[in-house]
């Protein structure tokens, strides 16, 4: 794990060295208790709702081509 990670730069070296768990400024500065659940809730949210966009074009490629997505 790597503690104070600020620039793009500094995450793409940890990452060519194996580090994949990392926190600092680059997502956010500290954060109280409070603001970290807001922030933990928002951050969700925007990738429940790409997921429910996805499942929908699914849905409707689905509807325009029956059987067509289910063969892939």
């Amino acid at each position: 794990m790597a503690e104070g990670v600020e620039t793009e730069e500094q995450r793409r070296i940890l990452a060519g060295l194996g580090c994949d768990v990392i926190q600092g400024f680059l997502y956010s500065p500290a954060l109280s208790a409070f603001d970290l659940e807001a922030w933990l809730v928002a951050r969700h949210a925007e990738r429940w709702a790409a997921l429910v966009d996805e499942r929908r074009a699914e849905a409707a490629q689905e509807e325009m081509w029956p059987g067509a997505l289910a063969a892939m």
